[in-house]
């Protein structure tokens, strides 16, 4: 329903460059209300990407205190191999990029 439909002018004979505008104001209304429910897909998106990231490093700080307490691999050796990887990307960065088993 347009702004006109709105006021009630549906069946008002409107001038031209007054009808146009109305249109263009309906436009305009219809693209802000699709940008805003693209804004609540990001966050939404934000919001569950933070939560399963939360998550993975849960599970791998898991992993790395098993490993250790298993004496399986010693910190040192789970730094050096951090730092490795870190490396293999041309960049040391603190973050891995492509894929995890890159052999």
């Amino acid at each position: 329903m347009g702004l006109g439909h709105d006021l009630k002018l549906d069946d008002i004979h409107l001038p031209h460059h007054l009808a146009e505008t109305i249109a263009e104001i309906d436009i305009l209304r219809h693209r802000l209300n699709k940008a805003s429910k693209n804004q609540h897909s990001v966050a939404d998106e934000l919001c569950r990407l933070t939560l399963e990231n939360n998550e993975l490093k849960l599970y791998i700080a898991a992993v790395y205190r098993l490993l250790v307490d298993k004496e399986i691999v010693s910190i040192d050796d789970l730094q050096s191999i951090v730092d490795t990887i870190d490396r293999e990307d041309g960049v040391e960065d603190g973050r891995r990029t492509g894929p995890v088993l890159a052999l």
